[in-house]
């Protein structure tokens, strides 16, 4: 029997031109229901009852696309799941819609600044408990009262490393539960 492997999603889906076997075409229709139902179900129950992330969600909002790829294979590799914008409209959207544990953003965008996005952030009542970190390229007084005065949880000067990295969110996104 013919047949080619597709991913839909997260759900290997494997596709038959010929079907001989309607016993292995059964199966492998349960299957993908199950993971379908599986995969939804997680979703919908997860965000109605609460249900912790089995890993931080990071949203990281810059108008660099080089640096936002570099900066999501830092967080991966140290265990996060991240969400990327390209602006800061976007960026409040998808952490309107995503609640993610913790915002990276970077202060120096075009349209909305990431201070501007930051305020916006922390006047929001959907997203005003995340945990905001700005980045950027200067590190003198007055770029850091800015951020702080933004709203700003915390401060990251580029370039970006990872221990560095680390070790600012660690305390955001690894909480000792008491």
């Amino acid at each position: 029997t013919a047949s080619s492997l597709k991913t839909i999603g997260t759900a290997n889906v494997v596709y038959f031109s010929q079907f001989n076997n309607r016993r292995i075409c059964k199966n492998l229709f349960q299957v993908v229901l199950a993971q379908i139902f599986y995969f939804s179900a997680e979703k919908i129950l997860g965000n109605f009852f609460g249900v912790k992330r089995a890993r931080p969600l990071v949203l990281h909002i810059d108008d660099s696309p080089l640096l936002i790829e570099t900066t999501k294979a830092m967080l991966v590799s140290i265990g996060c799941d991240v969400l990327s914008a390209l602006n800061g409209e976007e960026g409040l959207a998808l952490a309107r819609k995503n609640k993610p544990d913790l915002i990276l953003v970077d202060a120096m965008m075009p349209g909305i600044d990431g201070y501007t996005t930051t305020r916006a952030l922390k006047s929001d009542a959907a997203t005003n408990m995340i945990p905001v970190v700005m980045l950027t390229g200067n590190d003198q007084v007055k770029s850091v009262d800015l951020s702080h005065s933004a709203g700003a949880d915390g401060y990251i000067v580029k370039p970006i490393q990872v221990d560095r990295l680390s070790a600012k969110l660690k305390p955001f996104l690894w909480k000792e539960n008491a």
